[in-house]
């Protein structure tokens, strides 16, 4: 079967073949060392041997092989390296194919075999050695799986140390001339590849010539790897990410800056790398890639090869330099952005903007930033004058020379934004109230009611309401007033302007700007003046008249039938004393009025007492007090009653003494006006007790209110506010039925008490307005009182002199004269000035 497959061959081409051993092609000569059958043999025992060359042949001698005139089938050049080398091969039947040899080559027994198979790869085909020990020409997309470990292997595990194994797939792909798809395992003429990162080995399973490429490649990458050096530079005036992006600008020829069109079709094409956005040709493009951020510091790291590191440095260095421009702010107002955008048309330089928009171009720019960080968001190149723009505090921050300072100030001070600026100033208050005038001006910024319960500068204080304070955005611009609830030419808003009370120092704080601080000024003049105040003097007359008629008369009988054994019959009202009912009784000596009795020998028939009373009084109370317009004042008197309770239990009792009161109370608010009269509001209670306690109960009160509201009076008039008139009459009539009822003879067996009683109570008020600056006022209201209570009269009245310094230096004398020091030179020691000038 053999001579019948190379019957097609010429006899002569045969003969040749087998005696002159064509010479190999410098392209076979050029692939790795050739598979030795009888060493894969001792590397494996356990195999099957193949069939190899003769023991006692020269395998590495060469010899001549070609030329040939026609090209060789394919099969016999087959069976031509089987009977070489005494090997078993067995082929596809669908092999077909020629082979041509144009010139002779030389060729070694050794190396017939690699000659073989790359002849075999052209046709689509390989030679590999399968575990019985046969040499099996495949199809390269029909390879199997075989990991033995000898070099005829075709699978194999290639390791690569210090390096991530799919980091090597696009270089992998791109030798081996495979594209790249999602799937990490790529089937394309039969090679396979899989890159485990976590055992750190790339697993390939292709034709064994093809695999041994592969390695000596990956080798050759971890030669060069293994000559990286790794340096820090260290960076002084500049940081780390910035001067990275510097060097990078420079190294690759870039201003760092794209068109706005061109960042937006890079994110719609789903660029996801942000470094090939500045990406330009060139040789120097790959040393940027050598640079990384130290994040322990403010250096960059270095990962090159030695020869490259010389030129970064240089590169760093013309990067990390002082600054040569001044950072200065400016406050520009509402005029910011008008400011900006003139001064970089002048040529001042760029502006950015911090304050974050939500639409146009920044918005973009700033999504960018988020999406895709290092992505540049500026259309100018970094470096030179800049501005920073910070349109919600009205400021400008300007890094410039010192002579583009001075230009820029000139600009700055044309506009006169300082009027716009937000400052703090405090106003200290000599007659009102710092929390009263701060929520009153509170409540003119924020167009609302103030919030104390009670303000001293608005009438009917008492009557409002608390009202919320609406909420406002400080980055909201103000929105002017439409109805005019504003006071006319004042124009603060809360977002610019607050106003904050320091009670311990009796002032206000404000913050607002400074064009506006005049009209709160201004306006604390207004409401901080020194208010009259009111001296009320308020008498309270009680008057009473009481009337009461006592007669009574008792009488006694006894023994009425005359035998001492007839019985008696007497009347008592409190006349008399008796102890024994036969017995005569005794006449009361404490009885008031007059008493008459008719006294017989044995007993006192009639006993007659008569008795009349008048009596009037009148109290009088003069409670006087000192108030401020528009402020409230009380006067309170009280007196205190004990009364005696019990409390019992199962055990015992315990007695307590509890205290009751009665309070005399008066309680003015006035207000001035401006013709002369007082407004008042009063209130007056009177407490009196009109009895004792009984049986652990508090004695009986009696209470009286009077209240008054907006009561005019004339200043220094006094006039009667209320009054209450009572009227009381009562008769009393004790006797024994029957008998006292008989006209003219009942009165013997009666006892009559009629009383009557009339009570009036008077309330006065005299207000006195006192609005002398000089307090004289004050001083000849004090006197009487103090005259009345023995006190001295301390209140100093010194008129106000002119006192003239006597410390001046004439011309005649050279020394001071000793006396009060002048502003002249008031560091003088003032010991020298104690001597005599004539020492």
């Amino acid at each position: 079967m053999r001579h019948d497959r190379i019957d097609s061959v010429p006899v002569v081409l045969i003969a040749g073949l087998m005696l002159a051993a064509p010479a190999l092609t410098t392209r076979a000569q050029s692939e790795p060392t050739p598979v030795d059958p009888v060493e894969v043999r001792q590397l494996e025992p356990e195999q099957p041997e193949a069939d190899t060359p003769e023991p006692g042949g020269d395998l590495d001698k060469p010899f001549e092989f070609g030329p040939f005139a026609e090209p060789v089938d394919i099969t016999a050049f087959i069976e031509y390296v089987a009977d070489t080398l005494k090997i078993n091969i067995t082929r596809d039947a669908s092999l077909s194919g020629q082979v041509a040899f144009n010139t002779g080559i030389k060729v070694t027994k050794r190396e017939l075999l690699p000659l073989l198979d790359a002849r075999l790869e052209e046709l689509g085909y390989t030679v590999t050695l399968d575990s019985t020990g046969f040499y099996t020409i495949r199809k390269l997309d029909q390879i199997a799986v075989n990991p033995s470990g000898d070099e005829m292997a075709t699978t194999r595990f290639i390791p690569t140390p210090g390096v991530r194994p799919s980091s090597l797939r696009s270089m992998v792909s791109t030798q081996l001339g495979i594209a790249q798809q999602v799937n990490p395992g790529n089937v394309q003429r039969g090679t396979r590849i899989s890159y485990e990162d976590e055992l750190g080995v790339i697993i390939v399973t292709d034709s064994p010539r093809r695999i041994a490429a592969l390695e000596s490649l990956i080798d050759q990458i971890l030669e060069h790897r293994a000559e990286l050096v790794t340096k820090t530079i260290d960076l002084k005036y500049v940081s780390a990410p910035q001067a990275l992006q510097r060097a990078r600008q420079l190294l690759s020829g870039s201003s760092g800056s794209q068109s706005l069109v061109n960042q937006l079709n890079q994110i719609n094409n789903g660029i996801n790398n942000v470094a090939a956005a500045n990406t330009q040709n060139g040789s120097m493009a790959s040393l940027s890639n050598r640079l990384s951020v130290d994040s322990a510091g403010n250096s960059l790291i270095f990962r090159g090869l030695p020869e490259e590191f010389d030129e970064i440095q240089q590169i760093i260095a013309q990067v990390d330099r002082q600054s040569e421009l001044e950072p200065k702010s400016y406050f520009t107002g509402s005029s910011t952005r008008a400011i900006a955008d003139f001064a970089q048309q002048r040529g001042f330089g760029s502006y950015k903007v911090t304050e974050q928009e939500l639409q146009g171009p920044q918005f973009i720019r700033n999504q960018q930033q988020i999406n895709f960080p290092g992505f540049d968001s500026d259309d100018s190149d970094t470096g030179g004058s800049q501005m920073l723009v910070d349109e919600s505090r009205g400021t400008i921050i300007y890094y410039a020379t010192p002579e583009q300072h001075e230009a820029f100030a000139k600009l700055v001070d044309e506009i006169n934004a300082k009027d716009e600026e937000i400052v703090v100033q405090t106003y200290k208050l000599e007659y009102a109230d710092a929390e009263e005038v701060a929520d009153l001006l509170q409540s003119l910024i924020e167009r609302t009611r103030p919030q104390t319960e009670a303000s001293a500068f608005l009438p009917n204080a008492q009557q409002n309401q608390q009202t919320p304070r609406p909420l406002t955005n400080p980055n909201r611009p103000a929105q002017p007033e439409g109805d005019g609830s504003g006071p006319q030419g004042f124009g603060a808003t809360p977002e610019e302007s607050f106003v904050l009370a320091d009670p311990g120092n009796n002032q206000v704080v404000i913050r607002a700007p400074r064009q506006q601080q005049h009209e709160f000024e201004q306006l604390i003049r207004r409401i901080d003046l020194r208010r009259a105040q009111v001296y009320i003097e308020a008498t309270i007359v009680a008057v009473s008249d009481t009337d009461s008629f006592r007669l009574a008369i008792e009488s006694q009988f006894l023994d009425i039938n005359g035998n001492g054994d007839g019985g008696g019959v007497r009347s008592n009202f409190g006349l008399s004393s008796l102890d024994v009912f036969t017995n005569s009784v005794a006449v009361g000596t404490g009885l008031g009025g007059v008493t008459a009795a008719l006294i017989k020998d044995d007993y006192v028939p009639f006993i007659i007492n008569a008795t009349q009373s008048d009596n009037n009084s009148r109290v009088i109370a003069t409670p006087q007090l000192l108030v401020d317009d528009n402020s409230e004042a009380t006067v309170l008197t009280s007196q205190e009653v004990p009364f005696q309770t019990t409390t019992a239990s199962n055990v015992s009792e315990r007695t307590t003494f509890e205290f009751t009161t009665a309070e005399t109370r008066l309680t003015v608010t006035p207000k001035i006006s401006s013709g002369g009269t007082v407004q008042l509001d009063y209130e007056i209670v009177l407490e009196a007790f009109t009895g004792t306690a009984l049986n652990g109960a508090p004695p009986p009160k009696q209470t009286n209110n009077i209240n008054g509201e907006a009561v005019t009076v004339p200043s220094d008039s006094t006039v009667v506010i209320g009054g209450l008139l009572v009227q009381s009459e009562g008769k009393t009539v004790v006797r024994v039925p029957l008998l006292g009822d008989i006209p003219l003879v009942g009165h013997l067996f009666r006892d009559t008490n009629t009383n009557g009683r009339d009570t009036t109570l008077y309330v006065f008020l005299k207000p006195r307005v006192l609005k002398n600056p000089n307090i004289r006022d004050y001083m000849l209201l004090t006197e009487g009182p103090q005259q009345a209570s023995g006190l001295e009269f301390d209140i100093p009245d010194f008129p106000p002199i002119i006192m003239e310094s006597t410390y001046v230096i004439r011309e005649e004398d050279e020394e001071p004269r000793i006396g009060l020091p002048s502003e002249i030179d008031p560091t003088i020691d003032q010991t020298d000035l104690r001597r005599n000038r004539h020492e």
